[in-house]
């Protein structure tokens, strides 16, 4: 009985030895080339993917990157506008398109935030995702909601130091982040001389004028409103947009 014991607990060893392995070969090998290591089906964002890319582990649609990527290096940018040691006291955050939490992980692993962070996100695959491969479940200061940002912003009424927009279809934005309505919601849901962080994406000439339009809604509303193109690659604009009054 103990020799069958034995060989039991030999064979699993061997098969996370077999695993470690094969993880470790994914992470060299994605120096060289993207390695694809989960991919996952979702009514929301129709196919999730898992990948290696450069030793890490990022979350990726089929035509763009949703979190741990180049898109956590253009939020990071926009903190880093805002700057750290302006975000670091704030009280409270919320991000409207929290995808796998990454932004979140910069705010409490760099910046040092301590205080309260509201992650609204709509795929519950999503946020599967982020809680069993990044972790979001340590971070105890995240309180993950499962909402849609339009609905959100209607329905709530606590006001925020920073809120962060970051709301995609893959590589397009809904056209509920345009309407008045919406903007007007945002507005009315910072803290006197909170910040908003709006990441956009331009990829027609189209989108370019809707981006266009979203710039000067906030410029005609009295928020001191600044722009970043091109911040990461070609296509991702920052508005940052600060209430004075």
């Amino acid at each position: 009985m103990t020799g069958l014991l034995n060989h039991i607990v030999s064979d699993k060893s061997y098969i996370y030895d077999k695993i470690d392995s094969i993880l470790m070969l994914k992470k060299l090998l994605s120096y060289i080339f993207p390695i694809k290591h989960k991919v996952f089906k979702s009514e929301v964002s129709e196919q999730i993917e898992l990948n290696w890319i450069n030793g890490k582990l990022v979350i990726d649609t089929k035509r763009a990157n949703y979190s741990y990527g180049n898109l956590q290096k253009i939020l990071r940018k926009g903190l880093q506008k805002i700057g750290f040691e302006n975000i670091k006291p704030m009280k409270n955050i919320l991000i409207l398109g929290l995808g796998g939490g990454s932004v979140a992980k910069t705010l409490v692993n760099e910046v040092g935030f301590n205080g309260k962070i509201i992650g609204v996100e709509y795929d519950p695959v999503m946020i599967g995702i982020g809680k069993k491969f990044f972790e979001l479940d340590k971070l105890l200061q995240l309180d993950i909601q499962k909402a849609d940002a339009r609905s959100y912003i209607q329905q709530n009424t606590q006001t925020f130091d920073l809120i962060i927009v970051d709301i995609f279809q893959d590589i397009h934005m809904p056209d509920f982040v345009f309407s008045e309505d919406f903007i007007n919601g945002l507005k009315n849901t910072m803290n006197t001389s909170g910040y908003l962080l709006f990441n956009t994406i331009i990829t027609t000439k189209e989108s370019s004028k809707k981006v266009d339009l979203l710039e000067k809604a906030f410029t005609q509303n009295k928020l001191l409103t600044k722009r970043y193109n091109q911040v990461i690659g070609d296509h991702n604009s920052l508005l940052i947009i600060q209430k004075t009054i």
